[in-house]
């Protein structure tokens, strides 16, 4: 009986101790309580602004950093608590994390969702799918604001390279129609709601280059199929202006045939 009785006093200090040791462990582990905000929308090539919030920390917090789209790389450190932004490519939704770091080395993370919406539609038409060797081909790319406001974007035919045409030619070639050198400034171009902006090409035109090692001029005179696909990059370095839609639009695939 007494050596039960003395058993349960040991197994009662041992439990004890086990607890004291917990606490002292334990005590010298803030846990940081940071907020990412609220979820957010926008578009593609929309600049997405982030604030994130630490609270309640009686430590100094020496780092700040955001993983905007999710792939576990930090984009964004700074020693400062700021205002900063990101520019999604790509329409989809994202998971943007807001990390704190303390001097202590203590952690806290917290996340919101982004949802990232297409503002932007580029659309490659032709007349026809069909042509005879010397007929005018002319290539029609739109650009649709089909968003819920007002979008600035790059003027298309720029030497900064605005526009890729790449064409896939009967004998294996790729041309990449890289736009005329515009001689005047470079100027943003307002599209309002459902608002289009159309730029033509003239496949035929004699004057036209390609940006190809082996391919400089191609007259269109070998029958068979053409591909065609366009891609068309907007940056507000182009203009000068930060108000400029900053993304990268792809076409879908474009035949014809030249007989």
């Amino acid at each position: 009986m007494k050596k039960k009785h003395l058993y349960g006093i040991m197994a009662t200090c041992i439990i004890i101790l086990l607890a004291s040791l917990s606490l002292i462990y334990f005590e010298g582990e803030e846990k940081l309580w940071v907020d990412a905000g609220g979820d957010k929308e926008g578009y593609v090539g929309e600049t997405i602004y982030f604030k994130g919030e630490v609270k309640g920390s009686a430590s100094k917090i020496v780092r700040y950093q955001w993983d905007f789209d999710g792939d576990g790389k930090i984009d964004w450190s700074s020693s400062k608590l700021e205002v900063t932004h990101w520019n999604y490519k790509r329409e989809g939704v994202y998971k943007a994390e807001f990390i704190a770091i303390d001097e202590n080395g203590n952690t806290g993370r917290d996340s919101c969702l982004v949802r990232i919406k297409r503002g932007l539609l580029l659309n490659v038409s032709l007349s026809k799918r069909a042509y005879c060797v010397g007929e005018c081909i002319i290539v029609n790319i739109t650009l649709t604001n089909v968003g819920d406001r007002d979008i600035k974007i790059s003027q298309v035919g720029l030497a900064f390279s605005t526009l890729d045409l790449m064409i896939t030619t009967p004998e294996g070639y790729t041309l990449h129609y890289t736009g005329p050198t515009v001689e005047t400034l470079p100027r943003g171009i307002e599209l309002d709601k459902n608002e289009s902006y159309v730029y033509s090409v003239n496949l035929t035109d004699s004057r036209l280059s390609f940006g190809n090692e082996n391919v400089e001029r191609y007259l269109f005179t070998t029958p068979g199929r053409y591909e065609i696909k366009v891609i068309y990059k907007s940056d507000p370095a182009h203009c000068f202006d930060h108000c400029v839609w900053d993304g990268i639009l792809e076409s879908s695939v474009l035949g014809f045939t030249i007989e």
